[in-house]
């Protein structure tokens, strides 16, 4: 009777885990994510909860006037992003050419944080703050892309991805050198792993991020 219960519970683990497996991609949450910008060094980065996603390799910027940028990923086509410091706004711009003023403005529901700089003076920096962003693996390509608020703001050409187990995955960022993600499909969860060996099961220490893991079959 025992060994028919352990049997029943074992298949039933297995049927979960295999349920979790199959699937065609995840999302990871971010609460809080950024672009920041520094027009004295034009260094740019995104980042979520304190970590970096993007060191900006793939973005090019344009100072229009000391208030006035234009900000595009390399692979958009067809529009860019116009940022007032002055005004706090942001517009998607369509039908101009890129670093010249014209075109058609679209204002985006983007907030924008001003640090330094008052009126038309050029900012310390200044960020942009996205209230929906997230990262999204493709399970089948082992590709990612970084979203905020609609807008792919990286294709993670800068990031590494290693399968575990059909449920387990490793992902990291070039630059980061002392820990990396791991996200478990089957319980929902993302962990950030210090002192281990990205792409394998080693020793380490892991500590759940609260970003909430979704998965899409």
């Amino acid at each position: 009777m025992k060994r028919t219960l352990f049997l029943i519970v074992l298949l039933s683990l297995v049927f979960v885990v295999l349920s979790f497996a199959d699937f065609q991609r995840f999302r990871v949450t971010f609460p809080q994510c950024s672009l920041t910008y520094v027009p004295s060094s034009g260094t740019l980065q995104i980042s979520a909860n304190n970590r970096v996603l993007s060191y900006g390799g793939d973005w090019t910027v344009r100072k229009i006037y000391p208030y006035l940028y234009h900000l595009k990923l390399n692979t958009w086509s067809g529009f860019f992003w116009m940022v007032n410091t002055s005004r706090k706004q942001v517009f998607k711009v369509t039908g101009a050419t890129f670093g010249q003023l014209g075109g058609n403005q679209t204002l985006q529901d983007i907030n924008v944080q001003v640090v330094g700089g008052a009126n038309n003076t050029q900012p310390d920096r200044f960020l942009l703050n996205f209230t929906d962003a997230y990262l999204i693996y493709n399970k089948a390509a082992a590709s990612l892309q970084i979203v905020g608020n609609n807008f792919v703001l990286s294709y993670g050409n800068d990031w590494q991805t290693a399968e575990i187990y059909p449920y387990l995955f490793h992902l990291k960022q070039n630059f980061w050198s002392s820990f990396f993600w791991k996200v478990n499909t089957s319980r929902g969860e993302i962990y950030e792993v210090r002192d281990g060996t990205f792409g394998t099961i080693a020793p380490g220490t892991s500590t759940v991020l609260p970003f909430p893991v979704i998965v899409y079959n």
